[in-house]
């Protein structure tokens, strides 16, 4: 287990899904940070999530530059999700950093 940071806070880039009544149905912690020196990293376990509407549909979540790293994005595809929500604050071209 991860020890408490010297300013007592932990600070995670994060996406949150809410279902119609206000609920939290979802929460997902960014793994691969990307110049993100403001966050910590997510523990393992915490990031990629999966969650299913009430309309049916089964999604993946994750965050920006996750997506080139075997977790959460293979995982959750493995796992067989087809449909995601990507957020990200992203430019016009693919890096050229591959992870596994």
């Amino acid at each position: 287990m991860k020890t408490c940071p010297d300013d007592n806070v932990w600070q995670y880039n994060t996406n949150v899904v809410f279902d119609r009544e206000g609920n939290v149905v979802a929460k997902c912690l960014k793994r691969h940070l990307y110049f993100e020196d403001q966050f910590d990293i997510a523990p393992d376990g915490q990031q990629g999530c999966k969650f299913i509407t009430d309309f049916g549909v089964n999604f993946g979540l994750f965050i920006s530059f996750d997506v080139n790293y075997y977790e959460p994005a293979i995982r959750l595809v493995s796992e067989g999700v087809r449909n995601f929500i990507f957020t990200a604050a992203w430019f016009d071209a693919l890096p050229f950093v591959m992870g596994k």
